[in-house]
C-alpha cells in the first residue's frame, strides 16, 4: 500500500465559519463533450464525477455534495438509469436534480412528480430515500445527476466508496474544513497527492483529482477494489473549542471505537425491551457462563442472510431470530456482564476482505466486532468469541479472523453511554474453528448401451457449510434445482437430473449438503470394440481460471481443501486399459492431488485442492494456475475401456 499522510492543525478564530453552500451548476457544454470510440467494449462511461464535503465547526453541520455524470455506451449501461439517494431522518435532502441529454442534443430534466419517496423504520438511524429513473435512455444518451444532503452534525470521518467497474474520464474530490477543525486525511493507490489550500478565511481546502481511470478488469479471485482503486480517506482528529482546548474525534482508535459506543453500543435505547436472558442457574464458573449464554444466543438467533454490521434494535433482532454478528456479540456481552463475567469487545477486519491502515484510525476499517473474554477464575487463557459463524464455539476463531490484529477496548470511567474507552491493538489467538471442506463422491454405473447413472452426495463443512445452508435457508427447492442444473449443464446436453435433496444441513454442527440421481444417456461412445468415457461428469470447479496472465494480485481467501471421489461401475466385461498418472502439484496458497486406482468393478478417481489464504502476485500466479491445473485437466480426460 502506498499512502500519503498530510495533517493540517488548523488555528482558532471567532466568526470564521465556512459557507454552507455547494455550487449545484450543471457541468459545461464543453465537458460533456466526449469521444465514444476511445472507451472500446465498454458499456459506459463515467465522464465526470465529484464528492465534496464542506464542515462547519462553529454551526455544528455538513453538507455533502454528489455529482455524476454518466455517458451510456451498451445496454448494460442502462442499470445506471436508476439512482437511489439514502439518507438518515435527521438529515435533510437540499438539493436534488437530474437530466437526460440526448445524442440529438435535447435535454429533459427531471419533474418533482417523477422522484419517489422510500421510507424504512421510523428510528432515528433508520434511512430513508429519494429514487428515481432517468426516462427514455438511449445509447448515446448522457445521464447527469447532484444532490446535497445536509446533518445537523459535523460528519466526523469518510472513506470514499468504489468508483465502479466502468472507465472514468474525470473524478474530484473537495474537503472544506473551517478553522476550528484539525483534519487528517490518506490517499491509497496513488501517485496524485491530496492538495491542501488555507482559504482566506482561514478554513482548509483538501481537493484530489484523477483522471482517466480505466475500467476496472474482472479476474477470477481479485483483490477487494480498496487494495487496488486510488482513493481517499479523511478524518476529523478534533475540534478546537478555545485556544487552550481541543476536543478530539477520531485522533486515536479509542476515539474510534468510542464513536461506536455512544450511537450503538451504549445508545439511551439499545437494549429496550430486550430482557431474555438464558438460564444459567446451574453454573458454577465464569467458564459455563460463557458457554451456556453463547450456544443459547446461538440456537436463539441466525446470522445467515444478515449483513455483519447490521445495528438493529437487539430487541427486534433477538425476537425475529435473525440477528447480525453485531447484534449478537451486543447480546452476548450484556448477558455475560450481568452473570459477573468480565468482557471487553474486539473490533477487527477479516484476513484480505478490504485495505486497512492502522496508522490511520478510521471506522470503515472494521468490520467483524467479536466479543473478547479476559483471562480470569476458570478461564485461565483469554478467549475471543466469533458471532459471525454458526458453529464456532468460544475459543474457537474461523481462518480469516485467526491471527488477525484486533482492537480490543471496553468502557472506563464515568457513566455507561458516554463513550469514553480505552483499548489496545492485540492478535486473535485461539483454537482454529473446524476444518473447512466440501467433499463430493460420485457412485457412478455405465450401462451397456453407454448411459451414465450417477448418484452424487455433496458435505461440505465450516464457513463453506454455510454458504449452502444460506442457499438452504433463502431458496430452498429452487436454488437446489438450479445448482444440480449446472451441474448437469456442464455434464451432457442430454443429462438429466432427479431426486434432488438437502441432507444434514445444521448451521450449529457446520455442515450442509446434498444429494442428485442424473441420467446422461450416451455419454460413452464406442470406438471399435472399445468405450471412451470422458469424465465431464466431474464438477466443472475452478476452470473459471484463464490462462493468460494476471493483471492484478490473486487473493486466495478460501482455507480448506475441496475433494472430489468419483467411483465408476464398468460395463461386465470391460476393464481400464490405462489410468492417469498420480499428481502432486504445489504453488503459492494451493496444493493439489490427483490419482486413480483400479477396482474390482471398475476404477477410482480422486481429485482434491487444498487452499492457504494468501497474495499471490501476479508474478506468481502463473506458479499457482500450473498447480491448479491438474485439478482442472482431470475433467478433460477420456478414459478407455477393452474387453476382458
Amino acid at each position: 500500500m502506498s499512502a500519503l499522510i498530510v495533517v493540517l492543525g488548523v488555528c482558532l478564530g471567532a466568526g470564521c465559519a465556512t459557507t454552507t453552500t455547494h455550487s449545484t451548476d450543471w457541468l459545461s457544454a464543453e465537458r460533456l463533450t466526449w469521444d465514444k470510440e476511445r472507451y472500446g467494449e465498454a458499456a459506459a462511461v463515467v465522464l465526470f464525477r465529484a464528492d465534496r464535503t464542506k464542515l462547519d465547526g462553529l454551526g455544528g453541520t455538513s453538507e455533502v455534495l454528489h455529482h455524476e455524470v454518466i455517458g451510456v455506451l451498451k445496454e448494460g449501461g442502462f442499470d445506471l438509469a436508476e439512482v437511489r439517494v439514502p439518507f438518515s431522518k435527521q438529515q435533510e435532502l437540499v438539493v436534488l436534480k437530474a437530466r437526460v441529454i440526448q445524442p440529438d442534443g435535447s435535454v429533459r430534466e427531471l419533474l418533482a412528480r417523477e422522484v419517489l419517496v422510500d421510507t424504512n423504520g421510523k428510528g432515528e438511524r433508520d434511512t430513508q430515500a429519494k429514487f428515481f429513473r432517468f426516462p427514455d435512455v438511449r445509447l448515446g444518451s448522457v445521464l447527469e445527476y447532484l444532490w446535497v444532503v445536509r446533518s445537523p452534525w459535523i460528519v466526523p470521518a469518510d472513506d470514499q466508496d468504489t468508483l465502479g467497474a466502468f472507465p472514468v474520464r474525470e473524478y474530484e474530490f473537495e474537503l472544506v474544513g473551517s478553522r476550528q477543525l484539525v483534519l487528517e486525511t490518506i490517499e491509497y493507490n496513488s501517485t496524485r497527492p491530496i492538495d491542501v489550500q488555507v482559504l482566506d478565511d482561514g478554513s482548509s481546502r483538501l481537493t484530489f483529482s484523477l483522471k482517466d481511470l480505466p475500467a476496472r478488469q474482472p479476474e477470477p479471485w481479485s483483490p477487494h477494489w480498496t487494495f487496488t482503486e486510488p482513493r481517499w480517506a479523511w478524518r476529523v482528529m478534533g475540534m478546537k473549542v478555545s485556544s487552550l482546548v481541543t476536543r478530539d474525534w477520531y485522533r486515536s482508535w479509542s476515539d474510534v471505537v468510542a464513536n461506536f459506543a455512544r450511537r450503538a453500543w451504549f445508545g439511551p435505547t439499545t437494549f429496550d425491551g430486550f430482557t431474555a436472558r438464558p438460564d444459567l442457574s446451574t453454573c458454577r464458573d465464569a467458564r459455563c457462563r460463557v458457554d451456556v449464554a453463547t450456544s443459547w444466543l446461538q440456537q436463539k438467533t441466525s446470522t445467515l442472510g444478515v449483513d455483519t454490521n447490521r445495528e438493529s434494535k437487539l430487541a427486534e433482532a433477538f425476537q425475529s431470530g435473525r440477528a447480525s454478528a453485531k447484534e449478537r456479540a451486543l447480546m452476548l456481552r450484556k448477558v455475560l456482564a450481568e452473570a459477573g463475567v468480565e468482557t471487553k469487545l474486539a473490533f477487527t477486519t477479516d484476513r484480505l476482505s478490504r485495505q486497512t491502515a492502522q496508522g490511520f484510525p478510521e471506522w470503515s476499517q472494521l468490520n467483524r466486532l467479536l466479543v473478547y473474554v479476559p483471562a480470569q477464575e476458570s478461564i485461565p487463557r483469554a478467549l475471543a468469541i466469533d458471532l459471525e459463524s454458526e458453529y464456532v464455539r468460544p475459543g474457537q476463531l474461523p481462518p480469516l479472523v485467526l491471527g488477525q490484529p484486533a482492537f480490543v477496548f471496553q468502557e472506563v470511567g464515568l457513566a455507561l453511554g458516554d463513550g469514553l474507552t480505552e483499548g489496545a491493538w492485540q492478535t486473535l489467538e485461539g483454537e482454529r474453528a473446524g476444518e473447512q471442506h466440501q467433499r463430493l463422491v460420485h457412485q457412478a454405473r455405465l450401462e451397456a448401451d453407454g448411459t451414465l447413472l450417477d448418484d452424487a452426495t455433496l458435505e461440505a463443512r465450516g464457513e463453506w457449510a454455510e454458504t449452502w445452508q444460506r442457499t438452504h435457508k433463502d431458496s430452498r427447492t429452487e436454488g437446489l434445482k438450479r445448482e444440480v442444473g449446472r451441474i448437469a449443464a456442464g455434464t451432457s446436453p442430454l443429462a438429466k437430473h432427479s431426486k434432488s435433496e438437502w441432507t444434514a444441513c445444521s448451521g450449529l454442527e457446520g455442515r450442509c449438503g446434498f444429494t442428485w440421481k442424473m441420467r446422461t444417456p450416451r455419454y460413452a461412445v464406442r470406438d471399435g470394440r472399445n468405450w471412451l468415457v470422458p469424465l465431464k461428469a466431474l464438477d466443472a470447479l475452478y476452470e473459471f481460471f484463464p490462462s493468460a496472465a494476471r493483471r492484478q494480485d490473486l487473493h486466495v481467501r478460501s482455507d480448506g481443501f475441496v475433494e472430489e471421489l468419483f467411483e465408476l461401475e464398468t460395463p461386465t466385461g470391460y476393464h481400464p486399459v490405462h489410468l492417469p498418472d498420480v499428481i502432486d502439484a504445489t504453488g503459492p496458497g494451493v496444493a493439489v492431488r490427483v490419482a486413480a486406482e483400479r477396482t474390482r468393478t471398475g476404477l477410482r478417481l480422486s481429485r482434491r485442492v487444498t487452499f492457504t489464504p494468501t497474495a499471490v502476485s501476479p508474478a506468481d500466479s502463473a506458479k499457482f494456475l500450473a498447480a491448479l491445473a491438474p485439478f482442472i485437466a482431470l475433467r478433460n480426460t477420456v478414459i478407455e475401456l477393452e474387453p476382458d
